[in-house]
């Protein structure tokens, strides 16, 4: 009787394995879900303002993903899974790395699901129930393994395991279709499906291309299809021309994403073998996990000689050849695991000569790049080890489970250094960072956690070793103009806005509030009038601009820079506010209103706009609409500022007891925001 009951319930067997999947993921990052926003994640997951609110969903397919830079990152799917955050955790930060966490452990059962299909048929002599205990082994490895760390445990990190879940989608929902024996119309609804699933792929991130080829070179070589392979072939190009498409759509912008020097030819190819040497390494014993990574027998950056802790190890070289050996014998060795190894080598190429150093990239080698070749790399090792004698067989499972352990344990210990700036910054610089980018953080982290003192030295330390480079001279800046010394403050911010980089906004509006608080407001006005009338000018001055022009009685002026700010930035919730602000000083209150309407839609947590608008209410002398857009704005978000307003709305009404109430809690929300880490 018992056996009939459970048999009711054999599907519940069938979600063991994906269960498993998902909760040995949330163990191993379950540490970085108390982390703070790091490196990128500032602008792409806090300050991003097209991930506000829906009225953005068609816009972020119109910009790139770096609103003001030089970058030509388009992903603007990965846009708007940060808008998904957004709205469902209402900007707690530990909902987008649970959402994180919860894209790679879907990953990884989209991959067991797609080795579950794909074994059997590679590899036929072994029983269907093996092939599926195999292809779980796979997918539990790869899911647990640092090297993944700065794809998962980083906010930022996002687009790989994205674009990774829409690919396999894409896959699975293919070969559903071929397996079908449904109606001609029902199936091309299915491989329309896929096609749809491709697209979002690629505009998660342009690496879904890799996926691409090798789901081409899966079902042209290894699971030939000469009936579809055309198709095949029509079908992916057609998806590629939708996203140039959509590619076309944003601004022309000039691409300069800070590559790496490039190098001649031999030296690629040796950078080229160095890299494959530390990704093997890496996947093989991941001690040493710092995001962007330096494989130059020399050192990258040799003026920073004495901050480098580690250098890049010399015996790279021969790991690499001994990988290129490897893969080449393992090719060509006979037997019943010769075609898996041989996919896996094809998959690990696929997505290893992007990232391989034969293009000039931001780096040489970078952790999360390794994302999906690692799992061509773990299908060649299981190709190897089908070939041990069947005695050793008996130890695979045990040797599963002690491997499991260890590199849970090593990914939990990695995510727990995303926990904030400093600590991930001091572990990175530990473990020999090369990049000056992650010096100017480390030495920003100690300033930001309350140490000017020591941030000073290290920038000091720095720049001495690498002079001029603009975050290290903007970093003093910061620290002296805290210090009140603004002569060196200023010193430091015109060395950075002599050159012609990408930093010289920041000097400018460094130097503006310099001259601001010395009472020039001419020399503050012309400094940030000289950049807007450049040939690249830096739209975002146009607000300081607008309200020093207002300040000088130049109203008409300011009026004409606002409207401006509204053309060019229609997307930033703080052109309305400052035009409505405008409207609302000079006596023209049912200009501002519409404009704070919008800009209430722009952003549906903030609550600035309705702070705005009862003020506004207040001034036309209606306490009773001012009370009501105090609590659609409490009901939002609350804040110190607004139970303040509360309070003093509910006075002017005369009732003098919630007035009481509601400045108690105004107390205890800033008793809670200064005792908060």
């Amino acid at each position: 009787m018992s056996a009939g009951f459970f048999s009711r319930f054999h599907w519940l067997r069938s979600l063991a394995a994906p269960f498993l999947l998902l909760a040995v993921v949330l163990a191993a990052y379950y540490p970085s879900l108390s982390g703070k926003p790091i490196w990128d994640d500032s602008y792409l997951v806090v300050g991003h303002p097209l991930t506000k609110s829906p009225v953005f969903v068609v816009e972020v397919f119109r910009q790139w993903t770096f609103l003001e830079s030089i970058s030509t990152y388009y992903r603007p799917v990965q846009l708007l899974s940060y808008l998904g955050d957004y709205i469902f955790w209402r900007g707690d930060i530990v909902g987008y790395h649970l959402t994180n966490i919860a894209i790679h452990g879907v990953a990884a059962i989209l991959l067991l699901s797609l080795l579950t299909q794909l074994l059997p048929r590679l590899i036929p002599t072994l029983a269907p129930k093996t092939c599926r205990l195999l292809a779980f082994a796979i997918s539990l490895i790869w899911a647990v393994h640092p090297i993944h760390n700065a794809a998962v445990a980083y906010m930022s990190g996002r687009a790989d395991p994205l674009a990774m879940v829409f690919a396999l989608s894409a896959w699975l929902l293919y070969l559903r279709g071929a397996q079908s024996s449904r109606p001609l119309r029902a199936r091309l609804a299915i491989y329309g499906g896929a096609c749809l699933l491709t697209l979002l792929a690629l505009c998660s991130k342009e690496i879904a291309f890799t996926w691409m080829v090798l789901f081409l070179l899966v079902h042209a070589v290894f699971l030939p299809t000469a009936q579809r392979r055309w198709i095949l072939v029509a079908a992916l190009l057609a998806v590629t021309g939708a996203y140039l498409c959509l590619r076309s759509l944003p601004p022309p912008r000039e691409a300069k994403e800070g590559r790496m020097p490039g190098s001649p030819p031999l030296q690629r190819i040796h950078l080229v073998i160095r890299a494959l040497g530390d990704y093997t390494h890496l996947i093989f014993w991941p001690d040493s996990l710092r995001m962007c990574r330096s494989v130059t027998p020399e050192l990258a950056y040799p003026q920073l000689k004495e901050w480098y802790p580690k250098e890049a190890p010399k015996e790279l070289t021969w790991i690499g050849l001994g990988t290129v050996a490897a893969f080449i014998g393992g090719c060509k060795w006979k037997g019943r695991g010769q075609r898996l190894r041989r996919l896996g080598v094809a998959w690990f190429c696929i997505g290893f000569l992007p990232i391989s150093n034969l293009f000039p990239l931001n780096a040489q080698v970078a952790e999360h790049w390794i994302y999906m070749p690692s799992i061509g790399y773990l299908l060649f090792l299981l190709g190897a080890a089908l070939e041990l004698p069947s005695r050793w067989h008996r130890w695979g499972w045990p040797f599963l489970v002690v491997a499991t352990a260890g590199l849970m344990m090593r990914t939990a210990q990695r995510a727990s250094d995303w926990t904030s700036p400093l600590h991930f910054f001091s572990r990175t610089f530990e473990e020999g960072a090369y990049d000056p980018r992650a010096f100017f953080h480390y030495a920003r982290a100690h300033f930001l956690a309350g140490q000017p003192k020591k941030a000073e030295y290290l920038y000091q330390q720095f720049e001495a070793s690498l002079p001029n480079y603009p975050t290290f001279l903007l970093g003093l800046s910061e620290i002296y103009a805290q210090q009140g010394l603004k002569d060196k403050a200023e010193q430091m911010l015109r060395r950075v806005n002599s050159g012609v980089t990408a930093n010289q906004t920041t000097a400018l509006l460094g130097l503006t509030q310099l001259e601001i608080e010395r009472g020039n407001l001419d020399a503050a006005v012309a400094l940030l009038k000289s950049n807007l009338e450049g040939p690249s000018p830096a739209y975002r001055l146009l607000s300081p601009l607008s309200r020093l022009l207002a300040t000088q009685g130049r109203k008409e002026e300011a009026l004409e820079k606002l409207h401006l700010q509204l053309e060019v930035r229609p997307w930033d919730i703080q052109a309305y506010l400052d035009l409505a602000d405008f409207y609302q000083k000079n006596g023209s209150p049912q200009e501002a209103i519409p404009l704070l309407a919008k800009a209430m839609k722009m952003d549906i947590w903030a609550t600035q706009a309705h702070q705005q608008r009862a003020i506004l209410e207040l001034e036309r002398n209606d306490p009773n609409a001012a009370l009501e857009w105090v609590r659609q704005g409490l009901a939002r978000k609350p804040g110190e500022d607004l139970y303040l307003l509360e309070a003093k709305v509910l006075l002017l009404l005369d009732r003098n007891t919630e007035a009481k109430e509601a400045w108690e809690r105004s107390r205890v929300w800033k008793r809670l925001n200064e005792q908060a880490p």
